[in-house]
């Protein structure tokens, strides 16, 4: 089923999807729940990208190369990163119950990021 779900959302879930990943599911399931990680991995990589880029616009190299927002950009910086973590993204999410899952045991932390994705 295709939803849609927000870029923070996904940010947030990262983690948990990558333990989940390792839980026993049916073939047809895994198989959908590996084509759905590839795309949200793709989404998170281009927001670390665009993030990236802002932090290089806004910001001023420090000692050992690094980056960091100026204090005047930071305001404008959060601004614009918190709109696009509220962008809305389409994917193509699979049904995968609580049934489907054939561990007897799990993280509730994993249930909690991933009540978007795991149905009762």
């Amino acid at each position: 089923m295709t939803e849609k779900i927000k870029l923070l959302k996904l940010i947030e879930s990262e983690k948990s999807l990558k333990e989940f990943i390792s839980i026993p599911l049916e073939i047809k399931k895994s198989f959908a729940l590996s084509k759905l990680i590839v795309k949200v991995t793709e989404q998170i990589s281009a927001y670390n990208e665009a993030r990236n880029n802002k932090v290089y616009e806004l910001g001023e190299k420090k000692e050992n190369w690094q980056v960091f927002v100026k204090n005047e950009n930071l305001e404008e910086f959060m601004k614009q990163i918190n709109e696009l973590s509220e962008q809305e993204v389409e994917l193509e999410i699979p049904e995968i119950t609580t049934d489907d899952i054939k561990s007897k045991e799990i993280k509730t932390e994993i249930l909690v990021n991933l009540n978007w994705l795991i149905k009762k």
